[in-house]
């Protein structure tokens, strides 16, 4: 009776592992279905072909060409991505441990080979070439988007963003400002202050930092334009109003932090009403803000902005 029920046993066990291994094949290819809003924060946002491409944690990309609408692509590596910028008909997204990723379309992305293993934070197509920069002082640089170089750094602080102009290249970083008029030489101005992004327009540079906002002309002589303290909600008290971001898009500066300003010249800013807006850009005569993957908000004039209601993820996303 034992020996028949243990056969009994046998026989069910290599059944469901037949079961299993005939659908084997069927585990490479995932849909994603629940939940329906799951929300992970988005980094940075940009513009190109028609159409706005945002990057963030988990490896993700969202493309949309309203900004209401969106759709998501996984670039099958659990790693946040934190800068991107389009270029020369090329999109190119850069994140942790230095991974570097290129696109045409915005959908389809190669992983690139990297010069690097430290994380980079962000990333700019100017003066015919991209350049990217982040932790350690690292600084990398590509024509194509393809082919990546290190490039020697004068600091091993953090690099947190970087901007064009006239008078060149200018990194905003942790205790440091970078110049270069090529890409390739660099001097490091050292100040005290964490800065984080930097924007330029309008014959200005603006550096969005922890302690309010800074605007120079030539990058080297810097102004405190905007400073005021705020009641701080974790520790009492008063504390500066810290900004994460800038950008200059649309003939405007726009930061964002804890709270929203513009400003036409980067000296005198305007502060409106708080919008849920983390990372932004303008194409397609509009403009989109994004936080998360949960909340996406569009506006004409970037005065006032309408959160979307639906999240920016769809109920049945298809990773790649």
């Amino acid at each position: 009776m034992h020996q028949q029920r243990f056969t009994v046993l046998v026989l069910m066990f290599f059944l469901a592992l037949m079961e299993v291994s005939s659908h084997a094949k069927d585990y490479n290819n995932w849909n994603w279905v629940r939940p329906i809003k799951q929300t992970f924060r988005v980094t940075n946002v940009t513009f190109g072909q028609k159409q706005f491409v945002a990057v963030g944690e988990h490896g993700t990309v969202l493309t949309s060409s309203d900004g209401i609408t969106w759709s998501i692509v996984k670039l099958g590596v659990e790693k946040e991505i934190s800068g991107i910028a389009y270029g020369n008909g090329v999109f190119v997204a850069v994140g942790e441990d230095g991974v570097i990723f290129r696109s045409i379309d915005g959908v389809q992305w190669v992983k690139i080979s990297s010069p690097v293993k430290n994380r980079l934070e962000d990333v700019l197509y100017a003066n015919g070439k991209f350049t990217a920069v982040g932790y350690y002082g690292t600084i990398v640089s590509s024509v194509d988007g393809d082919e990546w170089v290190k490039i020697p750094s004068p600091t091993g602080n953090i690099l947190d963003g970087i901007a064009y102009g006239p008078k060149g290249y200018v990194v905003a970083g942790w205790n440091s400002i970078l110049h270069s008029t090529d890409g390739v030489i660099w001097e490091n101005q050292k100040v005290d202050g964490i800065l984080f992004k930097i924007a330029f327009g309008n014959g200005a540079y603006v550096i969005a930092s922890k302690l309010g906002i800074y605007t120079s002309a030539d990058g080297y002589d810097w102004d405190r334009t905007f400073f005021m303290l705020e009641k701080d909600e974790y520790f009492g008290g008063e504390s500066p109003a810290s900004f994460g971001d800038v950008r200059y898009l649309d003939g405007k500066f726009i930061a964002v932090g804890s709270k929203y300003l513009t400003s036409e010249t980067g000296k005198d800013w305007k502060e409106h009403t708080a919008a849920k807006v983390g990372s932004i850009a303008f194409g397609n005569n509009v403009f989109i803000g994004i936080l998360n993957s949960s909340t996406t908000s569009t506006s004409a004039d970037a005065f006032t902005w309408k959160t979307n209601s639906q999240p920016a993820i769809p109920a049945a996303a298809v990773t790649a």
